[in-house]
């Protein structure tokens, strides 16, 4: 099994906007990784898989970019606290879309921060790079929590 608290550091004030690929693939056990740091204005790509385990990945509210989340079987859960603070702390609201899609058992969907005024997300570009989260589970529950 995969149970991890993963940091995501820089080391250098040069690199504002570092990206970060992590994945954890746990064969016939369960996977959990708890992103409690991500350096602001970071991409990080992750993809897990799981088989007759359940997966749950608890990122740092930092993500922004898009995320499937396939759980064969089961429905998979997304949860997004309303009370989660902007990393920036420019008082934005996180905004959660999900896409419809005809795959059972999946959703798709993307996540970012916007200003209050601009929810439908439609605003001005961040230039924050988007990162990508990817999970799958067969035959178990896959959970992804924003933090």
């Amino acid at each position: 099994y995969i149970h991890a608290n993963v940091s995501l550091l820089t080391y250098s004030a040069e690199n504002t906007k570092p990206s970060y690929l992590v994945k954890a693939v746990a064969s016939n056990d369960s996977a959990r990784l708890n992103f409690t740091s991500q350096p602001l204005g970071s991409a990080l790509n992750l993809e897990t898989f799981s088989k007759d385990h359940p997966t749950s990945v608890h990122l740092h509210p930092a993500f922004e970019g898009n995320f499937a989340v396939s759980s064969v079987f089961h429905d998979p859960i997304i949860v997004a606290p309303d009370d989660t603070k902007d990393p920036y702390g420019e008082g934005r609201k996180r905004v959660v879309k999900l896409e419809k899609t005809w795959l059972p058992w999946t959703k798709k969907g993307s996540v970012e921060w916007v200003k209050e005024s601009d929810e439908e997300g439609a605003g001005e570009p961040t230039g924050i790079p988007l990162g990508l989260v990817k999970m799958t589970t067969v035959n178990a529950p896959a959970a992804m929590i924003l933090g």
